[in-house]
């Protein structure tokens, strides 16, 4: 009988020692927990703290680490290689590629860190709080009565690239009809007037005046015609040149970033 209740009161102190011992490891993950959260939005005061009370509760080369990591953010990092010291001689030698590469690289840091000085300490401003930004409204699309067309976008450049083309190829051969008709009036003008105005060319007054003006008034005609015609000429030929050029390739995505060593590592 007496075998029988001390049995029965051994096993009710094993039970009820059970959450005692399940009690640090809870604490344990929830301030690693803290401090990962911590880090990962860059109070690494708070993330420092929360690790070395983790590491308090349940030592583990991998607290040591991210407490290492921490320190190398604050500056400091002599403290840093010494917590990265104390995870090499938790850690053991790695049993997997994987964690022989990450010690290798680790061992790199460790050896930088040694060799540079502490940064001074930051001295960090009270937060003040900022007020929300104001809800910007969206402003109106195409095909509301109240959106505006920008102004640096004209109407002939949101059309097709075809049409502008087509477009383009019209002014240059009305520019091209301007220029042949604006030409010619414009030299036979010159001469016209020229020939009225020689002295070997006997002509009373009046027809001379006359020939002479009506010489002026087609060369000034023939300017208006050929010296716009020749302006819309060069702008069209320049338009199809750029038109019909190759479009350019697409932007080669950007070189895939070597990652990083982790910040955290859990138990």
């Amino acid at each position: 009988m007496v075998t029988t209740i001390a049995r029965a009161l051994a096993l009710l102190c094993l039970v009820s020692a059970l959450p005692a011992r399940a009690a640090p490891i809870d604490d344990a993950k929830k301030a690693f927990s803290e401090g990962k959260a911590a880090f990962e939005r860059g109070d690494y005061e708070t993330a420092l703290s929360a690790y070395q009370r983790a590491n308090m509760i349940l030592p583990a080369p991998n607290l040591y680490y991210n407490i290492g990591a921490t320190y190398e953010r604050l500056g400091r990092y002599q403290e840093a290689a010494l917590a990265f010291d104390k995870y090499f001689e938790l850690a053991g030698q790695p049993t997997t590629d994987e964690e022989r590469t990450f010690q290798e690289k680790l061992r790199e840091r460790t050896d930088a860190d040694r060799k540079r000085p502490n940064l001074p300490p930051r001295v960090q401003a009270p937060a003040t709080p900022q007020p929300a930004p104001p809800q910007a409204a969206m402003p109106p699309q195409p095909g509301s009565p109240y959106y505006v067309q920008p102004y640096y976008m004209t109407q002939q450049q949101q059309q097709p690239k075809d049409v502008r083309i087509k477009e383009a190829r019209g002014r240059r051969t009305r520019a091209i009809v301007l220029m042949g008709i604006g030409v010619p009036m414009s030299v036979a003008g010159i001469i016209l007037a020229a020939w009225a105005a020689a002295p070997n060319v006997q002509l009373d007054f009046a027809p001379e005046v006359g020939y002479i003006f009506l010489g002026v008034t087609l060369g000034v005609v023939g300017v208006t015609l050929w010296a716009p015609g020749a302006a819309s000429f060069v702008r069209s030929s320049n338009d199809l040149k750029n038109l019909n050029k190759p479009d350019p390739p697409p932007l080669a995505p950007p070189p895939a970033m070597r990652a990083a060593p982790p910040t955290a590592r859990g138990f």
